[in-house]
């Protein structure tokens, strides 16, 4: 299972942007829908690798947020609401969390309950990284077109000049310049170690404060 815990930074100085964030992850199939647990920290529970690699996505960016992924086996049956939840991927998201909190740059890290799962951890961290560091690059006017194409995958850049009211040179500068295609291509990378240490997540660590 996968546990993410997300916190907002300098939220004592800054509007609080919990209902944003819930609003912004709306229609990601998450098992345990995201709650405020306390203050300005979210919560919320995943059984597979595509909602989580989405969350992060979706937090990169909005900005403003360290975001921790915890990874291991959680107690069942699973409870109604995620901050009645239990288990290894909880500790993990809460270790995961601190640190990120510490990272000047992509404030994005994960911890495993697992030990031995240590190296491939830090491999999965510093890909999330590395596209985080191409999503919060962006400028608006590349966002404009990266949002228009995940719309619509099909679109030509034409098609896409027309809609957003710009030449198809505009359209074709921001596409490259974002790095867009570049990102699509790692995804299927980060989804499979996420499955990865999932699958290899040693089950019999089944009872909550197991983690070392």
């Amino acid at each position: 299972m996968f546990v993410l815990t997300v916190d907002q930074h300098d939220s004592r100085r800054t509007t609080d942007r919990v209902p944003e964030l819930i609003a912004a992850l709306h229609d990601v199939p998450l098992r345990l829908r995201p709650e405020r647990t306390a203050g300005d920290e979210v919560q919320m529970l995943a059984d597979s690798a595509d909602p989580v690699l989405a969350c992060v996505l979706r937090m990169l960016e909005l900005g403003g947020w360290s975001v921790g992924v915890g990874i291991g086996p959680v107690e069942l049956p699973l409870p109604a609401s995620v901050r009645e939840g239990r288990g290894d991927a909880f500790i993990a998201a809460r270790r995961a969390v601190e640190s990120a909190r510490r990272t000047s740059s992509i404030p994005v890290s994960v911890r495993t309950a697992d030990p031995r799962q240590r190296e491939q951890t830090e491999e999965l961290q510093a890909l999330l990284r590395l596209v985080g560091r191409e999503v919060t690059s962006r400028k608006p006017g590349q966002w404009r077109v990266v949002h228009a194409m995940r719309e619509d995958p099909s679109a030509t850049q034409a098609q896409i000049a027309e809609r957003l009211e710009v030449t198809q040179q505009t359209v074709s500068r921001a596409f490259t310049t974002s790095g867009w295609r570049e990102e699509q291509a790692v995804h299927p990378l980060v989804r499979r170690l996420l499955a990865m240490l999932d699958l290899t997540s040693d089950r019999s660590m089944d009872r909550p404060g197991h983690l070392p």
